[in-house]
């Protein structure tokens, strides 16, 4: 081939490039290597048409033989690096990466990507250094501030990985993704009240998106607002009737308020979809065994707590509104005692008693007790206290929703359901027996 020849067959290959049409690119190319066997810019092309048309062990070849010729050559490190990324060889493209950064330090994708691959192999302290050193090169790098937040949480350090999202918030107000991982955070530290709010920006940004609508859903109905957690399934089943999780949760709500029939169907729906969802199968199977029991039984009252809360405070004579703004008054006492409350059974291996403080009684199935009164009745009664703001006159409902009582009694029930938090734990109901499909893990951002 001429010189002439040899030049067109780049300049061809160039412009394929810029079309796109990779395969074209690498016919070109294989070509050209062989008559510019030391051509920098023609094997960096090869690399590139050959990873873009998924032949990676020869794009890595392609690339390696430019690091033959030069070993600092940036490029072509970042680009095996990627490869060997793709293929899965994480330590090798961590280990390419950190001499791509000590050629170029200041790059913030280096950095990013660093981290992205320090969180893969579980080395969270390494992953929030890398992250952390990129907002420090950019602080507008709203993919870092998403990432360094997630490296937090998956540490349990809540406060730390709120603070990091809302500072990335400060910089993307209406990224979508930000907000559901900032929901995520504020669920698993408890605070379902706030979490439930960022769940909903989420959902103003990408009123789409199912997944911040499936943990919304879960969270209403963990807080006993079943009414609005069956609206918000059922809305996710409107626009796309094949979501199995939103039908897997249908049936969890069915069953929780004693329509039994009505679950068996959400579940063997979900079934049909999705014959392996281990969720709607267990579920299915427990519904199935208790049918006998529940068959004869009535459907529970349309009321917070169906027919079980609402009709024993009747009987009592207690008035509504009184016996909520009265629960204002069990707060302290019941912080004093949460962590006796909170205790799990011994013999379990996952609890035991705070430094200094004394053991709480432990019944053959895990059930503290603390001024005679059960743990699971103590988070009954406070779930109804709770989703009686429903059904109060407007000026009393909107004191509740402004005081600290709301938030305090629901972080008291989320302590006490679930004891050890964690951010990739699933929310408990009630009745921890149901599963839940909730949407884990949270998201990466990129950039």
């Amino acid at each position: 081939m001429s010189q002439s020849n040899v030049k067109d067959t780049l300049e061809r290959a160039r412009a394929s490039a810029r079309a796109g049409a990779w395969e074209a690119v690498e016919d070109l190319l294989k070509r050209y290597v062989s008559e510019a066997p030391d051509d920098r810019e023609g094997y960096l092309l090869l690399g590139i048409s050959l990873s873009k048309t998924g032949k990676l062990d020869e794009a890595a070849d392609a690339f390696n033989r430019i690091l033959m010729q030069n070993p600092q050559d940036i490029e072509a490190l970042y680009d095996v690096a990627i490869i060997y990324r793709r293929q899965g060889n994480l330590h090798d493209a961590l280990g390419t990466f950190i001499e791509a950064l000590d050629l170029d330090p200041t790059r913030v994708t280096l950095h990013y990507t660093i981290g992205n691959i320090q969180r893969q192999l579980e080395n969270f302290k390494a992953a929030a250094m890398a992250y952390a050193k990129a907002v420090e090169l950019e602080p507008d790098y709203v993919p870092a501030y998403n990432n360094l937040g997630i490296v937090c949480a998956a540490s349990h350090e809540y406060t730390k990985a709120a603070n990091i999202l809302r500072q990335g918030l400060s910089w993307a107000p209406d990224n979508p993704v930000l907000h559901f991982n900032y929901g995520m955070v504020l669920e698993a530290d408890g605070r379902l009240e706030e979490a439930a709010a960022e769940y909903r920006e989420a959902l103003r940004y990408k009123s789409s998106w199912s997944d911040p609508l499936q943990n919304l859903g879960i969270l209403l109905f963990k807080r006993g607002r079943y009414n609005e957690a069956k609206d918000i399934f059922t809305s996710i089943l409107d626009k796309d009737p094949h979501d199995i999780q939103a039908w897997n949760n249908m049936g969890v709500i069915m069953e929780d308020r004693g329509h039994i029939q009505e679950a068996i169907q959400h579940y063997r729906r979900a079934l049909e979809l999705a014959p392996t969802h281990e969720k709607a199968v267990a579920n299915l199977e427990r519904v199935l065994k208790q049918g006998a029991a529940h068959s004869g039984a009535s459907d529970a009252a349309d009321t917070p707590d169906g027919e079980t809360a609402s009709v024993v405070w009747a009987d009592e004579g207690v008035d509504n509104a009184l016996l909520l703004f009265d629960a204002a008054g069990m707060v302290p006492v019941i912080e004093e005692e949460l962590e006796i409350c909170c205790a799990e059974e011994f013999e379990d291996g996952v609890a035991g008693p705070a430094p200094g403080a004394a053991a709480p009684s432990v019944k053959k199935h895990g059930e503290a007790e603390f001024l005679g009164i059960k743990k699971n009745t103590l988070v009954r009664l406070l779930k109804y206290l709770v989703g009686l703001v429903d059904y109060l006159p407007p000026e009393d409902r909107e004191f509740f929703a402004q005081s600290d009582t709301r938030s305090d009694m629901e972080k008291i029930i989320n302590t006490l359901e679930i004891g050890r938090k964690g951010l990739f734990r699933e929310i408990q109901s009630r009745f921890p027996q149901h599963q839940y499909t909730t949407v884990r893990p949270i998201r990466d951002l990129k950039p």
